[in-house]
Parts: C-alpha cells; sequence; structure tokens
C-alpha cells in the first residue's frame, strides 16, 4: 500500500506527531510515493517550502530512518524475461 493511500484510510496525525513529523514532512513523503524522481525544486512548489527547505526535511527524514531509499521497480516483461520462485530462488 502506498503512503498516501495510508495517510488518507488512517488518521495517523498523533504517531506522526509522536515521530517528529509535521504536515509538511507528511506532504513530501505523500509526493515522493507518487514521484520518487521529483526534484527538490518541483517538491518545493508542490508543498510550499524552499528547495533548501525540501533537501533539509529528506535529509532529515533519510538520518531518522523514515525515508530507507529511492528505488526503481523494473517491468521484466518489458525486458522479455520471465521470473519464477522455484525451491527458495529467483528463475528466469
Amino acid at each position: 500500500m502506498k503512503f498516501s493511500e495510508i495517510r488518507k484510510k488512517y488518521h495517523c496525525s498523533t504517531q506522526l506527531k509522536l515521530s517528529g513529523l509535521d504536515e509538511t514532512d507528511v506532504d513530501i513523503l505523500a509526493e515522493l510515493d507518487s514521484n520518487s524522481r521529483a526534484t527538490y525544486a518541483e517538491l518545493a512548489i508542490k508543498v510550499g517550502l524552499s528547495r533548501d527547505g525540501v533537501k533539509y526535511r529528506i535529509a532529515r527524514m533519510e538520518k531518522k530512518g523514515v525515508i530507507l531509499d529511492f528505488s526503481v521497480e523494473v517491468n521484466l516483461k518489458s525486458l522479455g524475461l520471465v521470473c519464477c520462485w522455484k525451491d527458495g530462488q529467483f528463475c528466469f
């Protein structure tokens, strides 16, 4: 489930405040969840902060372990690969 869906479904504002996050941090997480390739400048416009403000907040969330990494999901079928799980390992 994407962070933005969790945010809508569950009202976790109390827990987020206890973890040191505010609504702007949550907005940044939701934007990154939607597009992890967004630039600091693009995020800044969407959340109403400066580019440096967004960069600082993302770095702080990475340091706290809130953001673990920025990843890519590869479509194996588009590469002509079919993947399966057999005997505890991937096979192609």
